[in-house]
């Protein structure tokens, strides 16, 4: 069903595109020699096409893995310069609402990146690794999430009790006032 050669190292690489080449080469090496079962020759192809086409899809998955990793990567520093730089600025009021928010859409760039992994797995030692792995990715993004969402209604209520003072206050020296013009 799949090609005998491990996709996982870049390394290996060559001994895929190796396989590749000598599944085709036994492909047209039988075409030559003018096998004669025409059923065979349907086989022969058939199979060497789909193995062709497992080497690409495992070559696609591969290089979209590795983007979307580099994705989160990418979000995960960015976010901790901007915050860093905002805290030496001492601009530290929303500094871990968004750290918070740079790790969660990091960590879901690296969950869709395992996720993706799961597409070629061929063991399924490997498929419980990932599994492992996209479940922790999975609560520790849950938990940065209810963080998130702690953080923000902390915040909606620290903004909200000063200004419920003001309008009470408001309200009484209008009413005060109304009293002395009585």
């Amino acid at each position: 069903m799949f090609v005998n050669a491990s996709y996982y190292h870049s390394s290996e690489g060559t001994v895929i595109v190796t396989d590749a080449k000598r599944h085709a080469g036994a492909l047209l090496q039988a075409l030559e020699e003018g096998v004669q079962d025409k059923q065979k020759k349907e086989e022969m192809m058939l199979g060497s096409l789909k193995e062709i086409l497992e080497i690409i899809l495992q070559y696609i998955v591969e290089i979209s893995t590795v983007g979307l990793e580099m994705a989160g990567i990418i979000v995960l520093v960015s976010s901790a310069v901007v915050c860093f730089v905002k805290w030496v600025k001492r601009d530290r009021d929303e500094i871990r609402l968004d750290l918070a928010q740079g790790i969660a859409l990091a960590l879901e760039f690296k969950m869709g990146g395992e996720v993706l992994r799961t597409v070629v797995v061929r063991e399924w030692s490997e498929l419980g690794i990932l599994g492992a792995i996209i479940l922790l990715r999975a609560a520790l993004t849950f938990l940065i999430h209810w963080e998130i969402n702690n953080e923000k209604k902390e915040k909606a209520g620290k903004q909200h009790k000063p200004a419920d003072k003001e309008l009470r206050g408001g309200r009484k020296k209008d009413k005060d006032h109304e009293e002395d013009q009585d």
